[in-house]
């Protein structure tokens, strides 16, 4: 018999026996293996995509074209560092199989596999290097030359492109780990090769025997996949990113402009108060029934009385805080019931007190008004920015989630945010003995994690630390998060002792300092500030509320004057000390004599060090003169101050 295909001789020919069994056979029964291989390379690829996106046989939703990110989403290698050798499993049989099908069955049978990957893999660009690998291997004449070597050369493509995609950004702790899957990719695949090709060699390259063999492939990386990182691993990456406090749902919201529609009712609306102060009723009517297309074209219609810009204001705010007020509401229910559907999914997962924190950040999610439009703002279109925030402020709805936190997962790093957030609303709420107390528990319980060395990841090596650097990491992010509200804790703890009077003397005026709404527009906070200020006669909070009417006045040059007033009048005290630190930072963003500005932004560190040595301040000015010191040097100014 003859056959231009054949892996056995040169010149074609070969016997009837090998060729019933040989796989790049058109026998049926051949074919039934080649069906067999299809099926396991089908569930593979889209076991795979599910590995890197939690769909799977969806041809949406495909990760992004660089295998780096694969490798950071939903679950990053450097938190399991076994999945270093299990992807250069999933990646290597990603590009083997084809090849193999493509010797063993000719073209048509890789050119089938690589379909398959095009419409359920990760990466078209992938499935067009595995076509190209397809056809190299499907060419005889390089088979006949040597079997391993066309394999292995084959494969080169999509070797490249794993290198080359393997790069990572500069914000990763150990950037050269992210190779190590594609190294350990290259080297399956050649070690595979090897094994193969002799195996199949010995056994007249036995359709039925390669099947099983490409099946058994298939299925051990995806399975060592699942028990190294398991199911909730993924679908807690995926619903991080989804939900997360990185997500859509945390973010801030740009909101420049009005939408289109609501600028037509705004015109509709003033239109008709314009109508109804120049005594036309029926024009009046017909404008708020839309009948009349361009009312403020009509003669004789003027705005006799009705003060039309005002207006028009009043009912922008309305609009514009009516719309995001709802947009607030269907957010927090959207990332309320993720969060709860993930709980009743996964009831034993160990990311319980993440997912209990994103839904506790999301219930206590608030409008910040200060970026709305003002009712006196002139109407210039400028861009303006509002936020959904949940920084800082507890809500009775969320109590109860953050309490869970601090009891039941002490080890947890949102435990230390979590007794913040108690002892703020018990603050809040004119408890100001409890909050004292609340606060001084926070500083003792993380007070040992804030002394420890801080962990760093600058000199790690690839081959040497790639197993502990996830650990560090959780380590380095723990201290960060404690270190953040350990901080809070010291700054409230301080306001607090700086400001009650002696006996509670003057406690009215703090607690109704304290019990302020947050995202107060600037003009009326200020308006409640100087009234404060007012009746806050010897308090102690005195200078607190000048430094705070000083921030909010929104001109610089006035500012800085304000500020200065303050760090003069009450000397000594924290509002002067908060003072000296606004304007090192005002002098420091100044773009004019650069320099200058930044030596004068260091003398007013200088003077918060000298002065305030008992206070947490100082060791903030410290880290900002340090800070000044280098900007000064990067423009030329270094030198005596």
């Amino acid at each position: 018999m003859e056959c231009a295909r054949c892996f056995f001789s040169r010149d074609g020919r070969t016997d009837e026996k090998k060729c019933r069994v040989c796989g790049r056979s058109y026998r049926p029964s051949v074919n039934v293996y080649l069906a067999f291989i299809t099926l396991a390379y089908l569930v593979f690829v889209a076991e795979l995509k599910y590995c890197l996106t939690g769909y799977r046989f969806a041809m949406t939703g495909r990760p992004p074209l660089s295998v780096f990110q694969w490798l950071r989403f939903p679950v990053d290698i450097l938190e399991h560092p076994a999945l270093i050798l299990v992807m250069g499993g999933l990646l290597a049989l990603l590009v083997l199989v084809p090849v193999m099908v493509s010797m063993l069955h000719g073209k048509r049978g890789g050119i089938l596999l690589a379909v398959i990957a095009l419409m359920l893999g990760p990466s078209w660009l992938l499935a067009l290097l595995l076509v190209a690998s397809i056809w190299i291997a499907g060419d005889y004449r390089l088979r006949l030359s040597s079997r391993t070597l066309s394999a292995i050369l084959a494969c080169v493509p999509v070797w490249l492109f794993y290198l080359i995609s393997s790069a990572a950004s500069d914000d990763v702790a150990l950037p050269g780990a992210y190779y190590l899957p594609a190294l350990a990719a290259i080297v399956i695949d050649i070690v595979l090769i090897v094994l193969l090709v002799a195996v199949l060699r010995r056994l007249s390259w036995n359709a039925r025997v390669a099947g099983i063999l490409l099946f058994v492939l298939c299925v051990v990386p995806i399975a060592a996949y699942k028990v190294s990182v398991g199911d909730d691993e993924i679908r807690y990456g995926v619903f991080s990113k989804t939900f997360g406090l990185s997500s859509k749902y945390f973010a801030d919201i740009p909101h420049s402009t009005v939408r289109a529609d609501i600028e037509a009712d705004i015109k509709r609306e003033t239109d008709a108060d314009t109508a109804a102060a120049a005594g036309d009723p029926t024009l009046e009517a017909a404008i708020r029934n839309g009948a009349a297309a361009q009312p403020l074209q009509v003669p004789g219609l003027a705005p006799a009385g009705v003060d039309r810009k005002a207006r028009e204001m009043r009912l922008r705010v309305a609009y514009e805080t009516t719309i995001l007020v709802e947009n607030l509401r269907r957010q927090k229910e959207t990332v309320g019931m993720a969060c709860r559907r993930y709980l009743d999914e996964h009831p034993d997962t160990r990311h319980r007190a993440d997912i209990v924190y994103v839904l506790a950040r999301s219930l206590d999610m608030a409008l910040d008004t200060r970026g709305l439009r003002d009712e006196n703002e002139e109407l210039d279109g400028g861009n303006l920015a509002v936020r959904f925030d949940a920084s800082r402020i507890a809500g009775q709805e969320s109590l109860d989630l953050w309490q869970t936190l601090r009891d039941q997962h002490p080890e947890n790093p949102y435990a230390a945010e979590a007794s913040v957030k108690m002892a703020d609303y018990l603050v809040r709420q004119g408890h100001l003995d409890q909050g004292m107390a609340a606060y001084e528990a926070v500083l003792k319980t993380f007070g040992a994690v804030v002394d420890e060395p801080s962990v760093d990841t600058k000199d790690l090596s690839v081959f040497t630390d790639v197993l502990r650097v996830g650990p560090l990491l959780r380590r380095r992010a723990r201290q960060e998060r404690i270190e953040q509200q350990y901080a809070a804790a010291q700054r409230a703890k301080a306001f607090l002792q700086e400001n009650r009077g002696p006996g509670g003397d003057h406690d009215a005026v703090l607690k109704e300092y304290l019990s302020l709404p947050p995202f107060l527009p600037a003009g009326r906070r200020r308006e409640e500030l100087a009234g404060l200020l007012e009746r806050a006669g010897q308090s102690p909070l005195a200078d607190n509320l000048a430094y705070e009417i000083a921030m909010a006045e929104p001109v610089a040059f006035t500012r800085r004057k304000m500020l200065t007033d303050v760090k003069d009048k009450y000397a000594g005290a924290d509002g002067a000390a908060l003072a000296l630190v606004a304007l090192a930072e005002l002098e420091a963003s100044g773009e004019s004599n650069r320099a200058e500005s930044l030596r004068r932004a260091i003398g007013y560190c200088d003077e918060l060090i000298r002065d305030y040595r008992t206070s947490y301040l100082s060791r903030v000015a410290e880290q900002k003169r340090r800070q000044y010191e280098r900007l000064l040097e990067t423009v030329g100014g270094g030198g005596a101050l």
